[in-house]
């Protein structure tokens, strides 16, 4: 693909970070999240304002970095950002190839990733460099796509989602006119409170969480919208009020497990392990701000011992996202050392690659506002990221309309095509029809 770099430079925050805020504090599951970068892409139909959008995002980008000051700095070490001002990197791009086609394929991931600067995505981030890096890409049918590469570090996904989003909103004020429009969607302030709610204090330094190198493939599927309302109207004679990602993990569960018992030499009926993450936000008592800004998510596990019907597997997973609940936000709250050291040193040491059992990780980012980061020339007509090198890992993200998933999956070779023989009764191939 003919790609040509237009420009390259640093975008700083449009006001000085005040001095009581420069050094901005971990929380303990910052400690140990990863500092790599997560990438995400926003595709966006033809217009024909190139060099205006361009000026838009640079304006934009330094007010919104004002208001998330931290994306701006840099690791200053393990405990803490250093909110310098140092500002976040912009990169334009052309690229001689219509939108359609670069869509329409099918998609190739390697031409995915040159959307992105550089080999950013899933990169471990330099102490010296930027926590937040763009590349705007112009097609030249007219048709943009926005990437961005945020350090985990400092963000988890609805952060990140909600960043762009705030991003967005400003853009539009440039976009329109001058004067404040009655109804204007207004920008909430950002809340940086992890580290009171999730206090490092004076735990042990834990080494991160390390992103796997595994030798996977990727592949993109679409759950429809029909299909995931036929399975919860079914599954919900006997399990009460499941939800579309509930359904969706349950579907693709079973399929991975099918596939990867073959390639495992393990029967279906020994132990396998789902791995889910859940944002521990929404329970805290007092409530977690809406727009708090961290990382405010951590994992539990749903343990299966038999080939299970959907709505059992449902079931188990409401059970034991209550009981993670339940002994989370009770120990977390009671800022209980003993427990936060227990469940930090479990995250650090867990290697599936070394479990008796079969796993599978999925990781939602649905009712996340992904298609909401309107800058001015119409919503996305896609949101996606890029391959994990996680063997037997899954991103589920809402499609456009908001009823349909898109699922991400990266597995190994061999169990990709007997995972792909079953999915494929009952799913599309992504991205068709963008």
């Amino acid at each position: 693909m003919d790609m040509e770099v237009i420009s390259r430079e640093t975008i700083k925050p449009s006001s000085p970070t005040p001095p009581h805020l420069r050094i901005y504090p971990l929380s303990f599951i910052d400690h140990v999240f990863f500092s790599h970068y997560v990438p995400v892409v926003y595709f966006y139909g033809p217009t024909n304002t190139e060099e205006r959008s361009d000026e838009v995002i640079k304006k934009s980008l330094s007010q919104v970095l004002a208001l998330y000051y931290p994306l701006a700095g840099r690791i200053r070490d393990r405990a803490s950002i250093d909110c310098n001002d140092e500002g976040a990197t912009l990169l334009v791009t052309h690229i001689k190839y219509d939108l359609s086609g670069f869509l329409g394929n099918p998609l190739k991931e390697e031409h995915l990733v040159m959307l992105f600067p550089g080999d950013l995505p899933r990169k471990k981030v330099d102490p010296r460099g930027p926590l937040f890096v763009v590349q705007v890409n112009h097609f030249v049918c007219g048709g943009m796509a926005i990437s961005v590469c945020v350090s985990h570090k400092v963000a988890d996904g609805n952060s990140i989602f909600n960043f762009v989003k705030d991003w967005a909103t400003i853009a539009r004020k440039f976009e329109s006119s001058a004067e404040k429009k009655e109804g204007e969607e207004r920008v909430i302030l950002p809340r940086f409170d992890g580290a009171s709610i999730f206090p490092l204090g004076d735990l042990p330094s834990y080494p991160e969480l390390a992103i796997p190198k595994d030798n996977i493939i990727c592949k993109r599927f679409i759950l429809d919208a029909s299909l995931i309302q036929s399975l919860k109207a079914k599954i919900s004679q006997k399990v009460k009020n499941p939800t579309r990602v509930q359904v969706a993990s349950a579907l693709l569960y079973k399929s991975a497990v099918s596939a990867l018992s073959s390639s495992f030499k393990s029967p279906i009926n020994q132990p396998t392990r789902l791995c889910l993450w859940a944002n521990l936000g929404t329970r805290m008592s007092p409530p977690v701000h809406e727009k708090t800004i961290g990382n405010l998510i951590w994992y539990f596990s749903v343990f299966v011992t038999k080939e299970e019907e959907l709505s059992e597997l449902v079931c188990k997973m409401q059970q034991s996202l209550t009981e993670f609940f339940d002994t989370y936000v009770d120990h977390l709250g009671r800022k209980d050392k003993s427990f936060i050291s227990e469940i930090l040193q479990e995250a650090i040491s867990w290697d599936p690659d070394n479990s008796n059992m079969v796993n599978v990780e999925i990781t939602s980012w649905c009712r996340f506002p992904l298609y909401e980061a309107d800058f001015g020339w119409g919503k996305p007509i896609w949101v996606t990221t890029t391959s994990y090198p996680q063997r037997n890992s899954m991103f589920l993200t809402d499609t456009r309309d908001g009823e349909g998933i898109e699922v991400l999956v990266n597995m190994e070779k061999n169990d990709m095509a007997l995972f792909e023989r079953d999915v494929l009764q009952y799913a599309s191939v992504s991205p068709d029809g963008i």
